[in-house]
């Protein structure tokens, strides 16, 4: 998986422990969500939310009624009709940075950008090329593709719901070398979808700090795609 590439630039054995072997902690006393749970729950709901026929609201108000059904409609399949305190608090968190999402969202439908593909995840493992003959099979899964028919311009964005917020150049490049390939790669896992052109690549900040959505797009990533030899 193209998530998988950051582990084992760092290390190729634990990449090899983890993702190999599937060795990883067990625990069965949660009571609250853990960070990477917590990350899904969101990510569900924008997933219900990319679903709803709301996509081109422009509207907050609108938006927040669909995320607030979609989050309610998971809590309750997940945790049933009476779920720990832990948990109501924390749902009611994911709340408040889905309704910031919806003034954002909102704004960018005003902007005239259209969300075209959500949580895209191809049937077949595309192929890509390293050396000669030799290459790997990818999968991954792309969060959302955005479209601006005016400016004829493409995003592929990733969702964040880190405490921190972080820049795809951070979270990429460190002192010029590459340790994570994620947004790249999705640039290479949409060209089946005939997403083609002027391509940008970005996050989207869903952090709890300031309560802020934010895009940050990759500049440096655009530029290595379109111009080195690897990414083509």
């Amino acid at each position: 998986r193209v998530t998988e590439f950051a582990d084992f630039l760092a290390s190729p054995y634990r990449y090899y422990l983890r993702h190999i072997l599937g060795l990883g902690d067990i625990s069965d006393g949660a009571r609250e969500l853990d960070p990477a749970s917590f990350g899904s729950l969101i990510h569900d709901a924008l997933r219900a939310f990319a679903l709803s026929g709301c996509t081109r609201a422009n509207n907050p108000a609108d938006i927040r009624l669909a995320l607030d059904r979609a989050l309610e409609e998971r809590v309750a399949y997940l945790f049933g009709k009476h779920p720990l305190y832990p948990i109501r608090l924390q749902v009611e968190q994911a709340r408040l940075r889905l309704h910031d999402f919806a003034d954002w969202q909102a704004e960018r439908s005003r902007e005239g950008w259209q969300l075209l593909f959500s949580e895209v995840s191809l049937k077949q493992p595309a192929w890509f090329p390293i050396d000669g003959e030799q290459g790997i099979w990818l999968r991954g899964r792309i969060d959302r593709i955005d479209y601006h028919p005016e400016h004829q311009t493409w995003v592929i964005i990733d969702y964040k719901t880190g405490e921190k917020s972080i820049t795809p150049e951070q979270s990429h490049r460190h002192r010029e070398e590459w340790i994570d390939l994620q947004l790249p790669l999705y640039r290479h896992l949409a060209r089946p979808l005939e997403v083609e052109g002027n391509v940008q690549l970005a996050y989207l900040l869903l952090p709890s700090e300031e309560r802020k959505v934010a895009p940050a797009p990759i500049r440096a990533i655009q530029q290595v795609w379109a111009i080195g030899p690897f990414f083509d």
